[in-house]
Formats: C-alpha cells, sequence, structure tokens
C-alpha cells in the first residue's frame, strides 16, 4: 500500500444516502486513502453526518463553502490536495481545542469553515501527498476492493477506467452503462489514439464522460491544470475528455466496482435549475423546463467550445485528425438538444456561468447537424454573432436605460421594454448593406418568439 490515493466527496442535500457512501470508502481494503469531503452548502443535514464521520477518522476532513455547483465543490477538493489553501488563516470563536471546527476568513474560495480530527490550526489545512486521485458522488458507492483492484491494474497506465452498475430506485427504464455502448469484453490497455478511434467506432454514443469511475495520477491533472468548468452541467463531458487526451496510456478495466444510484431530485433527474443559478434565469426565462434546457445547452456549447480550443495544442497531426472527428461527434449529441430560438439564445448572455458567444460555436459547426434550419442559416449565423457581441458591449456600459429595465421595470411593462430595446439596439447594429438586408428577419424572429 506504498501509493497514496486522495478521494474527492462531493455533497449536497443527500442526508438519506451519504452514510452509505463514506461507509464504502472507509470500508475499503484498501487503506492508504485520504478523504476530502465537500459540503456545498447544504440545507438538510448533510453535514452533521459528514461532520460525525469526521470525527471518528483522521484520514477525513470536511470543508464547507457557499453553494455553487458539483464543478465548483470537486474543484476545491482538487485545489486542496493541490496544497492551495495551506497558508489560509484559520481560527476558533473559542479556545476549546478539542473541536473539529476551524473558521476561515474570507476567501475567493466562498470557503466557511474546516472539520479534521486532531489537528491544530496549523494542519487543519495541510494536505497528505498523493499519488493518485479519485472521486465518488455521495448518493453512489463503492465495491470494497474497488481502490485495491485500481491501484493493482493500473500500472504504468496515466488512467484506469472501469464500469458501474445500476442502483435503479426509478425503474422507469431500461438502462445500459458505458461499457454496454463500447461493447467492451475484456481488461485492455490503449494508447490515447487507439481509445478514441474506439470512441469513433461506436454508433450510439455521441459523447465520452469520466469523473467517478475510474482513477487517474494526480501528476497528469497537475501537469495539464485541468479543472471542472464553473457552473455548469454535464462537466464530466470536459473533464473526461481532456484527462484522456493528455494520457499516453489508458487502461480499461473490465470490472463493475462502482454502484450509481438512479434517484429521483437527482441533478439528472430534476426539470428545475441548481439552485445557484435560479434566480439569474428567473428574470429572462418564465418557465423551469425551457430554463432547464437552455442551461444544458449553454453547457454544451461552452464544453464544445473549450474541447475545440484544446485542439490547437495537439502536435500529432494523427491524433489531431482522430480528436477532430471525435469534436464533430461531439457537435451532433449539442445539436440534439438545440432549440432554434433566436431569444432564448440571446438572453444567455445576461447570465453569470453561460455562453458568451453561442453563435460563433454554432455556426463552426453547424454543417454537422442533421436539422435542416441550422444548415441553411449557418452563415446567417455569423451575423447574428456581430448582434450579441453589440448586445453585449451595451450592457457592460453604463446604460441607464438598460439597467432601468433590467432591475427596477415593472412586471407589467417589463417584458415590452425588453422586447422594444432589444428592437432598437438590432436595428442601431445594422450598419452595413448585409445587416441590413437581414434585419427584417431578425426583428421577425425577435417579435415572433416573444409572443
Amino acid at each position: 500500500m506504498k501509493f497514496k490515493v486522495g478521494v474527492i466527496v462531493p455533497i449536497y442535500n443527500v442526508a438519506k444516502y451519504l452514510e452509505e457512501c463514506l461507509k464504502s470508502i472507509i470500508n475499503q481494503s484498501y487503506k492508504n486513502i485520504f478523504v476530502v469531503l465537500v459540503d456545498d452548502g447544504s440545507s438538510d443535514n448533510s453535514c452533521e453526518i459528514a461532520i460525525n464521520f469526521v470525527s471518528k477518522y483522521d484520514n477525513i476532513l470536511l470543508i464547507t463553502k457557499s453553494n455553487e455547483g458539483l464543478s465548483s465543490a470537486r474543484n476545491i477538493g482538487i485545489n486542496f490536495f493541490k496544497k492551495k489553501f495551506e497558508n489560509y488563516e484559520l481560527f476558533r470563536y473559542d479556545n476549546n481545542e478539542e473541536e473539529l471546527k476551524f473558521s476561515i476568513r474570507e476567501n475567493t474560495y466562498k470557503i466557511n469553515a474546516v472539520y479534521r480530527k486532531n489537528s491544530s490550526k496549523i494542519e487543519a489545512l495541510i494536505s497528505p501527498d498523493i499519488d493518485y486521485l479519485m472521486f465518488i458522488d455521495p448518493d453512489d458507492k463503492w465495491e470494497l476492493d474497488c481502490v485495491k483492484l485500481c491501484v493493482q491494474n493500473i500500472r504504468d497506465s496515466d488512467v484506469i477506467w472501469f464500469d458501474y452498475k445500476f442502483i435503479d430506485e426509478l425503474k422507469n427504464k431500461k438502462r445500459f452503462n458505458q461499457f454496454w455502448y463500447y461493447d467492451i469484453k475484456s481488461t485492455q490497455y490503449l494508447s490515447v489514439k487507439d481509445f478514441f478511434k474506439m470512441h469513433l467506432n461506436v454508433k450510439n454514443q455521441y459523447c465520452f464522460w469520466f469523473s467517478v469511475m475510474g482513477m487517474f495520477r494526480f501528476d497528469l491533472l497537475i501537469k495539464n491544470n485541468l479543472n471542472f468548468i464553473h457552473r455548469i452541467q454535464h462537466e464530466d463531458f470536459h473533464f473526461g475528455t481532456i484527462l484522456f487526451l493528455k494520457s499516453v496510456k489508458i487502461c480499461i478495466f473490465n470490472k463493475q466496482l462502482y454502484y450509481v444510484r438512479i434517484r429521483e431530485n437527482s441533478i439528472t433527474n430534476n426539470d428545475s435549475l441548481p439552485s445557484f443559478i435560479q434566480n439569474e434565469f428567473s428574470f429572462y426565462f418564465n418557465d423551469n423546463k425551457i430554463s432547464k434546457k437552455y442551461y444544458i445547452f449553454s453547457s454544451l456549447l461552452i464544453t464544445l467550445a473549450v474541447l475545440t480550443y484544446e485542439k490547437k495544442y495537439i502536435c500529432d497531426i494523427e491524433l489531431k485528425d482522430i480528436y477532430d472527428k471525435y469534436l464533430i461527434k461531439f457537435s451532433r449529441f449539442v445539436f440534439q438538444n438545440f432549440d432554434f430560438n433566436y431569444i432564448y439564445l440571446n438572453n444567455l448572455i445576461y447570465i453569470n456561468g453561460c455562453i458568451r458567444d453561442p453563435y460563433s460555436v454554432l455556426s463552426k459547426y453547424s454543417k454537422y447537424s442533421k436539422y435542416k434550419e441550422i444548415k441553411l442559416n449557418s452563415n446567417f449565423l455569423f451575423y447574428v454573432n456581430d448582434y450579441i457581441n453589440f448586445l453585449r458591449y451595451e450592457k457592460n456600459k453604463n446604460d441607464n436605460t438598460l439597467n432601468f429595465v433590467r432591475e427596477y421595470g415593472l412586471l407589467s411593462h417589463r417584458i415590452k421594454d425588453h422586447l422594444s430595446y432589444k428592437i432598437g439596439i438590432c436595428i442601431l447594429s445594422s450598419k452595413t448593406l448585409l445587416k441590413k438586408i437581414i434585419l427584417p428577419f431578425l426583428i421577425f424572429m425577435i417579435v415572433i418568439y416573444h409572443k
């Protein structure tokens, strides 16, 4: 057990399942692990359950923070293992050295407190040196030999990717795991090129995701400065793709070592937006399902944009060609979630954490879409993007009219004012002959979707 394995558990309102999850970690046959629990502002008694485990085990740390989503919680854990918090000033409200809790002064990561057994305030945020890192979601659990088998079989690979089983509480449809889609029948060790080639050969699998189904070398994450994208959903699409892209050798381990719980009110089985972004969406979207749909769509566009940007750093010509095909395949998955509503897309630019440049991404991949409307408008999207950039410029100016409409307008007049303002901006931005030609279409789309 010479290798140290770090484990990160993001926690948010999972009191019903958390104890089972943490027991599956503590009872692992491989004992050389250190666990970081990150409570992302839970409103149930999840934090109390986590504190109870911290009080019993020296190798568990709890960090509590303001609610900002799954990516933020995981990134806190990553930054702890990167030793970014070791110089933070901690204090206690009383002088009781037996207390687990250390408070922390105001900080950019919005950390509220740290809980750790048998530690002084100097030691509480000192992180161990780890060789490997794993994630587990707080409503899931591991097989008892999960970590041991990963350490034994990763060998000289950068990543080990294993299979999973379902704990299906809904039982509303037949479910298939990733290995079923990839038709994986045996353990294999692949180069990064062979892995992405394998993905391209899977007909029904448009995208690859990875976070909790495996283990990876921690220095790989440090070397590539890899984190989860903040404030988006499906953050493991980006994280998994970049992690595997930066690997040299990948172990595909044909064992089911993880239990995924399918339940009501989880992030993926809920029409509601995450709480940290609800207020911002409520101003521009008056329907929960539409809000959630465009939040997911924005997340996918951001992911596609970041993955596309990464291509310029690939030096190997063959790998770059394979990766380009991977991006095209992923773009088709993104377009499956696309609703060609200009108004909803335009509204995304005002919301913190959403896509700032939707049309530049859409225009780049529009020719690969199966939807005729997107194909026919591929050139038009470039000009719509100019209109959006103009709106963004106006948003950042100290414009009293825009601020009044957005912040102080009466509910009965707000939609009307917002509509007229957008039409006005659209007209003002149409300064070239080509933009004047397409101006009636732009105004028509703005008006029709507001109805």
